[in-house]
């Protein structure tokens, strides 16, 4: 490849070559994370396989159409070879996917074929493939997810900016946060990394639940990271259980919502798979979703 017009990104990611294969593969998968953040597709045609063709819209965060041709040239297990053969766009792109003890480094390399066109986006290419990589490890954690975790995704109908509110705002995390016959009756978010989150939960006999922790990342709108592995003032909790992992992308007025509980035991997992994860995050995120409209 031709070094002076490339962009090269690189990651390593919580799966196996294998898994990304199969990222490529299904193009439901693949209609989840190809483009940067705020994007989404439509796939018309797919073929995924030497000289097959990818032929999708991709729709921008402003509701612009942007179709896309794509021709794959070389698949190998460690190495992915597709061209973008229009201008002004005109690009090849290589990924490559080294094994690493059950993760996979991997670096995409996209090298255009006009010095003048390169120089036109090398203001924003970058940060875009860094937000696909970002989309593409989010899509792997969600359909091949780690032993200790559990996943929940939803496309809810309204702005990142409020369903991140509503995580965030202790007035709004009550009137949403607990399925009944459960019911959240106080919280006390102090919504920076290394702030204490705190939930009073109740059931329906009237016994109240304590839940803390304290916020490890935080960036308005678009991840929120939390742990009951430690309280207040970075203190050790006596059995951590989880880590709740949670993204939020704006789709142009929708959300895509993937929350990852991460956890340090089987057991663990069990315990919070059989006390009904699934149908209780889906059942709250009913509810927060109805708070907001």
């Amino acid at each position: 490849m031709n070094e002076p017009f490339t962009f090269r990104n690189s990651r390593v990611l919580s799966a196996t070559p294998e898994q990304i294969h199969r990222a490529f593969q299904n193009r439901d998968i693949l209609a989840g994370w190809w483009g940067p953040e705020g994007f989404s597709s439509v796939i018309h045609e797919f073929d995924f396989s030497p000289r097959g063709i990818l032929k999708m819209d991709m729709r921008g965060p402003d509701g612009t159409i942007y179709p896309n041709i794509y021709r794959f040239e070389s698949i190998g297990r460690e190495r992915i070879v597709f061209v973008h053969p229009e201008a002004p766009h005109s690009f090849t792109a290589e990924i490559l996917l080294e094994p690493l003890d059950g993760k996979t480094k991997l670096t995409r390399s996209q090298t255009f074929d006009d010095p003048d066109e390169f120089e036109k986006v090398s203001s924003f290419i970058p940060a875009c493939n860094e937000q696909l990589l970002d989309r593409l490890s989010l899509q792997l954690a969600c359909h091949f997810p780690g032993e200790l975790d559990l996943v929940f995704s939803r496309i809810i109908d309204a702005p990142a900016e409020k369903v991140f509110r509503a995580w965030t705002d202790p007035e709004m995390i009550v009137k949403w946060f607990t399925p009944p016959p459960w019911k959240t009756v106080s919280a006390e978010l102090d919504v920076r990394p290394g702030g204490r989150m705190f939930l009073m939960m109740q059931g329906p006999d009237g016994v109240l639940m304590p839940n803390a922790g304290v916020y490890l990342e935080v960036v308005p709108s678009r991840r929120l990271v939390s742990t009951d592995a430690y309280t207040e003032g970075w203190i050790p909790s006596p059995k951590p259980f989880v880590t709740i992992d949670l993204n939020f992308e704006d789709l142009g007025g929708q959300t895509k919502y993937i929350a990852i509980a991460r956890h340090w035991t089987k057991e663990d997992l069990e315990t919070h798979r059989k006390m009904g994860f699934h149908t209780g995050w889906s059942t709250a995120t009913d509810q927060l979703e109805t708070l907001i409209k």
